[in-house]
């Protein structure tokens, strides 16, 4: 084990950062460990001296994890059921605006990975043109427009314009389509 402090367990490094509490000197809990370098020893109390932490540094997606706790990760999953084509930089502000988490996007997908959602193609789903609540809309709109002034108005013949920036991809659990639905470009 020289050399190598990754190999020390929780148990022993807290019970080396007790006796150091306890008031004795590195030396002496290095020769009461003389099975651990005395390198490790000294690595390992120096940083509970200038940190206070004792257990091992864990790296990687599951210290990301520990980052978030269970009501981040239920933040962030009722976030993508809500919207399925949120992006990873959108929770991440939304983490940092509503619950004053910073974290990384890096941490942010190995925890979406946890609920077993994956990102894929969109389906888009059209919102049905004549429900009764869009034939009230489109009736409103029209009668609006006509009570306006006519020396306002420019009408333009043939003129093409496309403003279409829909989203392609979103958030759903393995083995389901994510579905948008959206409202028609063209409007009659």
């Amino acid at each position: 084990m020289p050399g190598n402090n990754n190999k020390v367990s929780d148990e022993i490094r807290k019970e080396l950062c007790r006796r150091y509490d306890e008031g004795k000197s590195v030396p002496m809990i290095c020769s009461e460990f003389a099975h651990i370098n005395s390198k490790t020893i000294t690595s390992i109390l120096r940083v509970y001296m200038t940190t206070g932490r004792q257990l091992k540094n864990h790296k990687g997606s599951a210290a990301g994890s520990r980052k978030l706790s269970i009501d981040d990760k239920d933040f962030i999953k009722s976030k993508i059921n809500e919207d399925v084509s949120i992006s990873l930089k959108q929770l991440k502000t939304e983490l940092q605006q509503e619950r004053n988490k910073i974290i990384s996007i890096s941490t942010i997908y190995p925890t979406i990975g946890e609920f077993n959602y994956s990102f894929k193609l969109l389906q888009l789903v059209p919102l049905k043109r004549n429900v009764e609540t869009n034939l009230i809309r489109r009736h409103e709109y029209a009668t609006n427009f006509f009570v306006q002034d006519e020396d306002k108005f420019i009408f333009i013949d043939e003129m093409g314009i496309s403003c279409s920036t829909r989203k392609s991809r979103g958030w759903s659990a393995k083995g389901n389509t994510p579905k948008i639905i959206l409202f028609a470009l063209q409007y009659p």
